[in-house]
């Protein structure tokens, strides 16, 4: 699986992070810790997380690519999210995902 860094800078960052010392400095914080989240995650909900979420597959696209049933995926998907919710309640994050 690729890095996710670049891809997920150009989809977690808004355009007033660039005018703003401050909002740059918390979103950089909040994209860290997220980061950090989703490499936490067991490799199969990591798979499918990435490539629904940071690269923008559809469903299909991602059993096809993993070669697994379109409701593993779902499941892996949900399964995914949750943990990572789990994860941002530690950091008062829940509304990221």
């Amino acid at each position: 699986m690729q890095n996710i860094n670049g891809e997920f800078e150009e989809t977690f960052f808004t355009n007033e992070t660039k005018h703003n010392p401050y909002l740059a400095a918390h979103e950089n914080i909040m994209a860290s810790k997220v980061k950090e989240a989703i490499q936490l995650l067991p490799n199969n909900l990591k798979s499918v997380f990435v490539l629904y979420e940071i690269q923008g597959l559809k469903y299909r696209e991602i059993s096809k690519t993993l070669n697994m049933p379109v409701n593993s995926v779902k499941v892996y998907l949900l399964r995914a999210r949750k943990k990572l919710q789990e994860e941002f309640k530690k950091y008062d994050l829940e509304e990221v995902i």
